[in-house]
């Protein structure tokens, strides 16, 4: 009996706090609740906010602000690009040609330019570049002279405006390789003059010293065609090196002028005599850069580079041979009916140094 008592009580305890639990059902916070969700990544991925900024601290103050202190290297700039550059260069000079037609050796004569480089990069490692270059410079050949006023000036101008469609990739020493192709137009230009006063042929003394004599010639080079080449560069901090190597084969259209304009005491116009040819041809041509550049803030650098340039050969220049004997001119021993003498196979080198400023977003 005692042990049914105790088995009866038992199930009775059971059975009330069941009852229990069934009337109050599960328990509901207050107010509203919102779904929990892991991170998207691994540990570390979902910080907002870097607290020590001496990560991969070069111990420059003044660097510009680095977004990418997360990563093992910085990765280069996209988007829009504006370089410009003052240029300092050296050309060689035409061929000068005797009454026969042989060339001898040019010489060569500092010139000033400008260039502009600008285009813009994608997050593809695609984009496009256009470069604009012009320079020109003159020199006089010889000092005054009797019957000589004005002595030969040459002045020389060079003009290159070229588009080319640029592909960006990376390299496993952290540098990168921009290989580029595209076309281009160049121009050519040389023109020299010479004022001389008295009537004289050849080299033979001053017949008429009243009567004067202003020779020109001019000649023309315009060349398009295609472009291809590669650019190497690598930051490291503030710094940034590169180096850049292009070829560029073109149709050459080249133009031939000569002139000789008389004046007699009165200065009034006399006799104008004038050649002029025009032919064409092929110019290779190959290029070389490297530029060195510091950032002075986030999106400014400042650049320092050198260029060689040389076209092969397929040029025409103007000859620099004295009006007096010069093949081209009125008062030389040549007849005037003959055609105008050029050397239309010459060749064209520039070199000289860069500087100036680059701006990328």
């Amino acid at each position: 009996m005692l042990l049914k008592r105790f088995l009866a009580s038992l199930a009775a305890i059971v059975a009330l706090f069941a009852g229990t639990a069934v009337a109050q059902g599960p328990m509901s916070p207050v107010g509203a609740t919102f779904p929990v969700e892991p991170p998207p990544g691994g540990a570390g991925d979902n910080l907002q906010f870097i607290s020590d900024q001496l990560m991969n601290y070069d111990m420059q103050m003044f660097a510009p602000v680095d977004y990418n202190l997360l990563e093992d290297e910085q990765r280069p700039s996209t988007g829009l690009f504006f370089c410009y550059d003052r240029t300092a260069n050296g050309i060689t000079g035409p061929d000068v040609i005797t009454t026969l037609g042989a060339g001898n050796g040019g010489f060569t004569y500092q010139t000033w330019g400008n260039r502009f480089d600008f285009g813009f990069m994608t997050e593809d490692d695609c984009g496009w570049t256009a470069t604009v270059s012009t320079m020109g410079g003159g020199n006089f050949q010889s000092g005054r002279t009797d019957g000589n006023a004005l002595p030969m000036v040459t002045y020389t101008q060079y003009q290159s405006w070229e588009l080319n469609r640029v592909f960006r990739q990376r390299l496993k020493n952290g540098s990168y390789i921009e290989p580029y192709i595209g076309g281009r137009f160049a121009y050519l230009s040389d023109e020299t003059m010479q004022h001389e006063i008295g009537l004289q042929l050849g080299l033979g003394d001053i017949t008429n010293p009243d009567d004067q004599n202003r020779f020109i010639q001019q000649s023309q080079n315009n060349m398009f065609g295609g472009t291809l080449g590669v650019r190497w560069f690598r930051e490291t901090g503030r710094w940034r090196v590169a180096s850049n190597l292009a070829t560029f084969l073109a149709y050459n259209s080249q133009f031939n002028f000569a002139t000789d304009v008389q004046f007699d005491e009165t200065n009034a116009v006399g006799p104008v005599f004038e050649r002029s040819a025009r032919t064409d041809g092929f110019v290779p041509m190959g290029e070389t850069r490297i530029d060195i550049s510091y950032d002075v803030t986030r999106d400014v650098s400042l650049r320092l580079g050198g260029q060689v340039m040389w076209y092969w050969e397929g040029l025409t220049r103007a000859n620099m041979i004295d009006s007096r004997v010069n093949p081209n001119s009125v008062r030389s021993f040549t007849p005037f009916t003959s055609p105008i003498r050029t050397v239309n196979n010459q060749d064209l080198a520039i070199y000289g140094v860069t500087f100036g400023l680059e701006w990328r977003r």
